[in-house]
């Protein structure tokens, strides 16, 4: 599956997501940051062996050096779509299950950079 890892996820109500930075303030949030951050975020209830935290971590560095788009494996996009649904609130969910889905772009209420 290739994705686009650098689209800005735009909420239910059609603006866009946002999430903080920093003392930089907001920033749009993107397909990137969010599979990115549900990889390298713990979930207390979820403990991985180290074979899987390595597998994570080797996943989010390839997302992150990724210029625009990114091909995923099938059993990427299944890891993905779990850590996200539960990390994340449904307005992030939707859109980035969406796409991994291989839905059509122009419904998902995400938008190019």
């Amino acid at each position: 599956m290739k994705i686009d890892v650098t689209r800005n996820l735009i909420g239910f109500d059609g603006e866009l997501v946002e999430v903080r930075e920093g003392e930089d303030g907001l920033k749009p949030m993107t397909v990137r940051y969010t599979l990115t951050t549900a990889l390298m975020t713990g979930n207390p209830e979820d403990n991985p062996d180290g074979v899987e935290k390595l597998r994570r971590f080797e996943l989010a560095r390839r997302i992150h050096r990724a210029g625009t788009t990114l091909v995923l494996s099938s059993e990427e996009t299944v890891l993905l779509k779990k850590l996200v649904g539960d990390m994340f609130v449904p307005n992030v969910v939707g859109p980035v299950w969406i796409l991994l889905e291989g839905e059509d772009e122009e419904e998902l209420n995400i938008e190019a950079v």
